[in-house]
């Protein structure tokens, strides 16, 4: 939760399973660095891991600016979280006051792992593939084993679909560009369902825009 005040607290809670405290960011206003804490139960602040030596303002942070523009739920593009520096897209709300002023903006971060891991429950056939592609075809999530970024460097890189490692992938994110896409958009939303060859086989694949959600303009691909 960011404030206009520039004051912060975040908290991650760890990975599901695990059994470690979570982890509290606290800034006052100012211009102060964030303080990090491990919490096992409400208001713990008995063990301070470190000091960041950056400065960080949520109202600099694009999932703030969006939000307070907006005025009402919307979600952010991807982006490198500050904390972890993983590939994130943000849920943000504002907070106003009694008066209706701005007082912060609340928000939650979800991984494109996490995405990726929801996907992988997703059920098509035994050799069938499913991912999400954003406006710029760049993988979002996948069904698949491989994750939509590569770590380059120690930095996580976005992948585009047509340059996934599995052929499949390829060859439905090929027809999204060119006709799929093109075709799901000017139906407003509908699914758009076509056969495709891959591997020499004939595959059907279909598209459907993500819609509803503001802030998100992403498609989902089954093939």
């Amino acid at each position: 939760f960011g404030r206009e005040d520039g004051s912060f607290v975040g908290v991650d809670r760890g990975r599901p399973g695990a059994r470690s405290a979570a982890t509290v960011r606290l800034q006052d206003g100012g211009g102060s660095p964030r303080k990090i804490y491990t919490a096992r139960t409400p208001g713990d602040r008995m063990r301070l891991l470190e000091t960041e030596t950056r400065i960080y303002d949520a109202r600099d942070r694009v999932w703030y600016k969006l939000a307070k523009t907006a005025q009402r739920l919307t979600w952010s593009p991807i982006y490198v979280s500050f904390a972890s520096g993983a590939l994130v897209t943000t849920a943000a709300q504002p907070v106003t006051t009694a008066t209706g002023s701005l007082f912060g903006v609340l928000a939650a971060d979800v991984e494109l792992s996490e995405l990726s891991t929801f996907m992988k429950t997703v059920a098509v056939s035994a050799n069938g593939v499913a991912f999400i592609v954003d406006r710029d075809g760049m993988l979002v999530a996948s069904s698949t084993p491989e994750l939509p970024f590569r770590a380059e460097g120690g930095v996580q890189k976005r992948v585009a679909a047509r340059d996934s490692q599995f052929e499949l992938v390829r060859a439905a994110a090929q027809w999204w560009r060119t006709a799929g896409r093109a075709t799901e958009r000017a139906r407003d939303g509908s699914p758009t369902i076509a056969m495709i060859t891959s591997t020499g086989e004939q595959v059907d694949v279909a598209s459907r825009r993500v819609a509803g959600v503001e802030g998100i303009d992403w498609d989902i691909v089954v093939a």
